[in-house]
């Protein structure tokens, strides 16, 4: 235990990108806000009392739009002050929630390229303020990137911290590999209430002085001192917090203030005895406002995609870049090369700023993402003005994203079918963006009409094209309809399933090769059941009768009124050439049409569940579930998050949100002798083991194997849309296989079923064409693009998933041959050229490991170009 003689305050601007104006206010406020922050600087420079102007820039977004736009004069204003240690700026894009993707995470810290190499600002800290978790792979992504603290200033309403603020702590990701993290209060609290920004220091007197005294009663705090942050929502620089130090100092009052940077509150700690033996802690910090992803589904749906379909782009572009260009393939005969959105991409642009555009989906993604949003008054005031102008902007960050991604992945498809024989008459173009070869079902958009037609063998990040049969893709073979009294049963070589009358979701699932049955006969509805959750309007609950705010760990409740949607009519029976599906309607509160489909496959041991729903608005406390009850016992429930894959409850840090979990694409049940591997494209959002909602767990223990996508939710007070409405459409896939799970399994099924092949007619010779193969699957190809900085150049993103040293097998299977060459995930290491023959290489990849590997063609050995 340790005195607390020092107080050292941080200011800086909380980054709302929303929540107090309209997000495009928010970036042009912060943006001012650093020429603000320099002048106040300046004017101090000559002052080196504790009570000294000094300013952190919180995120990096608009650290870079400053640095872009400003005069030389300006920047060179910013490095000096910054070498004086009079301001300090930080890593982290922005503030992200977990639907942060693998890829984006790599976007997340790409502008330290510009930070260190342009500017040469030194910067080694990510500061995150508000949220109350992060995903566990950013832990490997900071080290990678130079980064070795991460400070959290942790807002614990409506949620928990995992050790009491403050802490300090080693934060150990999968690889091992550990950051430095700075668990302090919460951002806002010398502003309020202690009022401190405000330049005044009486209300600060009691609260601070009942801090120093439990902080120096714990025998787990070992500094002397406290760091708190001086900040509010979208602040802008002032110096009324200079007044209230040198108004407290000059009080004599105890711990003394000094204003610094988070650069000098950091390095305070790294240089304490006590650091390097603090306790390490490993495992996801799962956030406990992940439920808000899902108070906006639909535009949630268009993200995901947006986030596929750049994947596809790029790994269009880089095999487009690496096979070259041998004819000119623009359109079908006949057809013009024409601009619309069913046919983006059969025209390549003749003046196109690739990597910009690239750049800008990301940048979408990342704002989409970003932990706002909403205003404040979401909830109080949902039919604002300010709500629907906030809400428009917010939401056109997804619309733009899958806009420009939509666009881009077409046209690229284009341009790699220039680099392929042509052929005498329309064929069918299929690319496989992944690193594992499939068969799927493609779909096919021709003007006026969707199509899906079943691929088989797909290459890995290769090209299929097979004869086009319009015929054969325009409809099903058959057609029954089966009266609403009768069962409907449909089975193929892996599976029989039922339907029970009456019911609108597989009530028995009978798996051929395990002999088992899957569904729970004691959950309340089948698998694709669609449950409707409200409060009772009766319920004493204050957040049912006082206000919103209530829903919080402190009252746990309200009590949930859950009904399970009823069966509308008949079940309809399609025979198409890939296999089987039946079509159930159903009804439920707020829902009057949910139409559910189930897909068995002729050739695949999986099953999809697609549910399209019509909903009404409904401002009261609610949500909406589609069941997975999988008959369970002693499960582990394995889920993807960015860059790793945990075991729920086990591998997560203390107090971190059991409740319910925002996953990437992939999920695992197991109970050691037999598996389900389930995935989603659009909903994010799943509770474990049963429903959970407002129970504020500490402790996850799920009595059977049950995943509930939680597709919709209005539950906090504030920030997210208080109701939403209209026509959407989630999609869900699972298998089931014998024995026990690693991570690997789970990502590899994750991602094949959320990055779908893409399909353009083209005049071009049926065939299979493939340039890149990794093996083992083990290995995961994150990601195929083009190269930053090295024109014709391409880059390979590796991920080892098996939690086990692997050595990676490179194969070059295009003409000619190629250097490889590894960087770090930046591309501004220098590269390590990989030993290799031009056509084959090994890479030795760690457990968990993130390998970035440049690809340049028309090379026969190593080559220091970076790729």
């Amino acid at each position: 235990m340790a005195k607390i003689t020092e107080l050292l305050l941080v200011p800086h601007t909380h980054h709302d990108i929303g929540y107090t104006h309209v997000p495009d206010v928010c970036m042009r406020m912060h943006e001012q806000a650093i020429y603000e922050a320099m002048g106040l600087c300046e004017a101090a420079l000559a002052d080196d009392s504790p009570a000294a102007f000094r300013w952190t820039v919180e995120i990096s977004r608009p650290l870079i739009a400053f640095l872009r736009g400003a005069a030389s004069a300006d920047v060179a204003r910013l490095q000096a002050l910054v070498a004086r240690g009079r301001m300090a700026v930080t890593a982290g894009y922005l503030h992200m929630t977990q639907l942060i993707g693998h890829e984006e995470y790599v976007r997340f810290f790409l502008p330290l390229r510009e930070i260190r190499e342009r500017y040469g600002l030194p910067v080694s800290i990510v500061q995150h303020g508000d949220i109350n978790g992060l995903s566990w792979g950013g832990v490997p992504l900071m080290r990678e990137a130079g980064l070795d603290c991460l400070v959290m200033a942790l807002n614990p309403d409506h949620g928990r911290a995992p050790f009491e603020q403050p802490s300090v702590f080693w934060w150990a990701g999968p690889d091992g590999s550990r950051v430095l993290v700075c668990l302090n209060p919460h951002y806002s609290t010398t502003n309020n209430p202690w009022e401190l920004t405000a330049g005044r220091i009486e209300a600060a007197i009691a609260p601070l002085a009942a801090l120093v005294a439990r902080t120096q009663a714990r025998a787990d705090y070992p500094f002397d001192f406290l760091v708190m942050h001086a900040a509010e929502d979208n602040m802008l620089p002032n110096g009324k917090l200079g007044d209230a130090v040198r108004a407290w100092n000059a009080a004599g009052l105890h711990p003394r203030l000094r204003i610094v940077t988070q650069a000098e509150a950091v390095d305070r700690i790294r240089a304490h005895p006590a650091t390097p033996d603090l306790p390490v802690v490993r495992g996801e910090w799962a956030d406990w406002w992940a439920h808000g992803h899902a108070s906006s589904a639909y535009e949630l749906g268009v993200a995901r995609l947006a986030r596929a379909e750049v994947r596809t782009a790029e790994a269009g572009q880089a095999l487009h870049r690496l096979a070259g260009a041998t004819h000119a393939v623009l359109a079908a005969p006949g057809v013009l090369p024409i601009v619309n959105w069913y046919r983006a991409g059969n025209y390549i642009p003749a003046l196109d700023n690739w990597q910009a555009r690239v750049d800008g989906v990301y940048d979408n993604l990342l704002l989409f993402e970003e932990h706002t949003w909403g205003t404040f008054e979401t909830v109080s005031h949902p039919f604002s003005l300010f709500n629907r102008a906030h809400w428009n902007r917010k939401a056109a960050f997804a619309y733009d994203a899958v806009s420009t991604a939509h666009d881009l992945a077409r046209e690229a498809l284009a341009g790699l079918a220039t680099a392929l024989p042509p052929g005498p008459e329309p064929a069918l173009m299929v690319l496989n963006p992944l690193g594992v070869p499939r068969a799927d079902l493609v779909p096919v958009r021709i003007p006026g009409e969707d199509r899906e037609v079943w691929v088989s063998d797909l290459p890995p990040l290769g090209v299929k094209v097979v004869p086009w049969d319009a015929a054969a893709s325009a409809g099903p073979l058959e057609e029954s309809v089966l009266p609403a009294d009768s069962p409907a049963v449909i089975e193929n070589d892996y599976y029989r399933l039922e339907i029970d009358p009456g019911a609108a979701a597989i009530t028995r699932l009978y798996d051929k090769a395990l002999a088992r049955e899957w569904v729970d006969p004691a959950a309340p509805g089948g698998i694709g059941a669609v449950v409707y959750e409200t409060t009772d309007p009766a319920d004493p609950h204050p957040a049912v009768q006082v206000h919103r705010r209530h829903f919080h760990p402190d009252t746990p409740g309200p009590a949930f009124v859950r009904t399970v949607a009823g069966r509308r009519g008949a079940v309809t029976v399609r025979r198409y050439p890939y296999g089987t599906t039946l079509t159930v309607e159903s009804t439920a509160p707020y829902l009057p049409r949910i139409v559910t489909t189930i897909t068995l496959f002729d050739t695949m041991p999986a099953i999809d569940v697609t549910v399209a729903l019509d909903k009404h608005e409904n401002y009261a406390m609610e949500g909406v579930y589609v069941l997975f009850p999988f008959a369970c016992s002693g499960c582990t429930y394995w889920l993807e998050t960015a860059n790793a894959v945990y075991r729920a409850d086990e591998d997560q840090l203390p107090d971190s949100c059991r409740d319910w979990y925002s996953i990437q694409h992939g999920a695992g049940i197991t109970d050691g002798s037999a598996n389900v591997l389930w995935a989603t494209r659009e909903a994010p959002i799943v509770q474990l083991g049963g429903f959970h909602t407002g129970e504020w767990a500490t402790r996850l223990d799920p009595k059977n194997g049950h995943l509930y996508a939680w597709l919709m939710n209005n539950l906090y007070f504030t920030n997210f849309q208080g109701a939403q409405a209209g026509h959407s459409a989630y999609q869900f896939r699972f298998t089931t296989r014998p024995g026990g799970l690693d991570g690997g399994e789970v990502r590899r099924w994750g991602e094949a079923f959320a990055v779908r092949p893409l399909a353009r007619l083209a005049p071009i010779a049926p065939g299979t064409y493939q340039w890149l193969d990794v093996q083992p699957e083990t290995v995961a190809v994150q990601l195929l693009k083009p190269a930053l900085d090295a024109p014709g150049a391409a880059v390979l993103r590796l991920k080892e998933t098996a939690g086990t040293p692997t050595e990676a097998t490179i194969r070059w299977q295009g003409p000619g041959t190629v250097a490889l060459s590894r960087t770090d995930f930046l591309e501004t290491a220098p590269p390590q050229p990989l030993p290799g023959d031009g056509h084959v290489f090994r890479l030795p990849l760690a457990a968990h490991a993130l390998a970035t590997v440049g690809v340049i063609p028309g090379a026969s050995g190593p080559t220091s170009q970076r790729p």
